[in-house]
């Protein structure tokens, strides 16, 4: 599932490759559940506009147009967006197509189709999105705003982690990648958490965010780049999806696979334990 790394990628390709200031000439919508459409119509509103912006909110990726409206994505499980040049081979699973004037096209698909591409003005993004995400755990997320939702309630501390109302743009990769660096069991107590161990996690959390960042994201199964390319964070997966796999600090343990709020979820039970199991503090180990 793309989750902050994989669309602040796609967005730093999108920027990098020059789509800012191109005009849009065509749309064709090859599956018409795909787009959320508004009163105005999609299309309409859409061809002969112009990109103005690209930016990330959370897990959404933002084009901004330079008639102050917004075409919104929202990948989901397996949300695909590509560019190709116009005379490239269709890729599996193409919904939607937005030609530019310089003969490229942003190809976007989703092969569960769940993923979804709503036009919006800003106010609408700005309702509909923007106020209902917590702090951006990339940018925004500080030490005392962290320490004071960990401590107002007792939901198991992966499942707060996923609540994108609390905290916006972590998703199951790296909540259990975080969870591991910083030696924290996925079912301790929120509220059990102490200052210092929050502190951990919030360094755990841009760590393994930033890396991820660094290496274009993680492509273990759907996620690609624009050119069609993979992200390489999979390759230093520490516990994710590594069931039954030596722990990293401890070759003798294998890494146990369990599920918390209804996710798959990964852990060491030597170096993670939960809170009230815990004999030695995270300084310690």
């Amino acid at each position: 599932m793309p989750e902050l790394p994989e669309i602040e990628t796609i967005k730093n390709q999108l920027l990098s490759a020059a789509v800012i200031g191109r005009s849009i000439t065509q749309i064709e919508v090859l599956y018409p559940q795909v787009v959320a459409y508004t009163e105005e119509g999609f299309e309409d509103v859409v061809v002969g506009t112009s990109v103005d912006d690209v930016h990330r909110k959370g897990k959404y990726l933002v084009l901004g147009l330079d008639n102050k409206r917004n075409i919104v994505i929202h990948f989901r499980m397996n949300g695909r967006l590509l560019l190709r040049e116009r005379t490239f081979a269709f890729d599996p699973y193409t919904q939607i197509v937005i030609s530019l004037d310089d003969g490229r096209e942003l190809r976007f698909g989703d092969s569960r189709k769940f993923a979804t591409v709503e036009l919006m003005c800003d106010a609408d993004l700005k309702a509909k999105i923007v106020n209902k995400l917590g702090p951006d755990a990339a940018s925004e997320l500080d030490l005392e705003y962290f320490y004071q939702v960990l401590q107002s309630t007792t939901r198991p501390i992966k499942s707060l982690l996923l609540d994108q109302q609390k905290i916006a743009g972590i998703g199951n990769i790296y909540a259990n990648e975080a969870l591991w660096w910083a030696k924290i069991h996925p079912e301790t107590s929120s509220a059990d958490v102490e200052k210092r161990e929050a502190k951990e996690l919030l360094g755990a959390i841009h760590r393994v965010l930033a890396e991820s960042i660094q290496l274009g994201g993680s492509s273990k199964r759907w996620f690609r780049h624009i050119d069609g390319g993979l992200g390489r964070y999979q390759e230093i997966f520490k516990v994710y999806n590594k069931a039954g796999l030596p722990c990293p600090r401890h070759q003798d343990v294998l890494i146990r696979y369990s599920k918390v709020g209804g996710r798959g979820t990964y852990h060491c039970e030597i170096c993670q334990q939960i809170a009230k199991n815990r004999q030695t503090s995270l300084i310690d180990q």
